[in-house]
């Protein structure tokens, strides 16, 4: 997250550009990273696996469920929430009225790079007990599309979600 902030917020790049092949490196910098700590034919590490705290309920759930909550409270009714948005979509005017653009950017794109981190983290103590090269299978662009559905509005995003999740 960091890296793509650099090239997006400093050097000026476009998003889409900047991170598809940030992306890719991550995809392949993992797989390198794996094959090196697990040669051919050595048995692979399992992760400990997050238990249900009921049925069909685990801590990943509750902490996705949180996270929109949180995220379209303080998208919609904060005061640093509404600066977080017109820096996104008016930075010119976002600016005039005193607001650090470039500082509340760089704090959104970590804070993406942290849940996309904590979706990561899931696929493996959740989903699955260890570690497979290309385990995400392109759900980050899945993401990206139903950010654009949704219109940035994180309900209807979830919404989206659930409805490409049921399809």
């Amino acid at each position: 997250a960091a890296l793509f902030a650099y090239f997006v917020l400093r050097r000026g790049a476009d998003a889409i550009v900047a991170g598809t092949p940030l992306n890719v490196l991550a995809l392949g910098l993992t797989g390198v990273v794996f094959r090196s700590l697990n040669p051919a034919g050595s048995a692979l590490a399992r992760a400990p696996q997050m238990g249900e705290i009921a049925a069909g309920l685990n801590l990943y759930l509750l902490v996705a469920i949180a996270l929109v909550a949180g995220v379209a409270f303080y998208l919609g009714r904060t005061r640093s929430g509404l600066a977080l948005r017109a820096v996104g979509e008016r930075a010119e005017a976002a600016h005039v009225q005193g607001v650090n653009v470039l500082r509340i950017r760089l704090g959104a794109v970590l804070f993406g790079g942290a849940c996309a981190g904590l979706a990561g983290s899931s696929l493996v103590l959740w989903i699955s007990d260890t570690f497979v090269e290309g385990m995400t299978s392109g759900r980050g662009f899945i993401a990206l599309s139903l950010v654009l559905f949704g219109g940035y509005r994180p309900l209807r995003i979830v919404a989206g979600a659930l409805l490409f999740g049921a399809a």
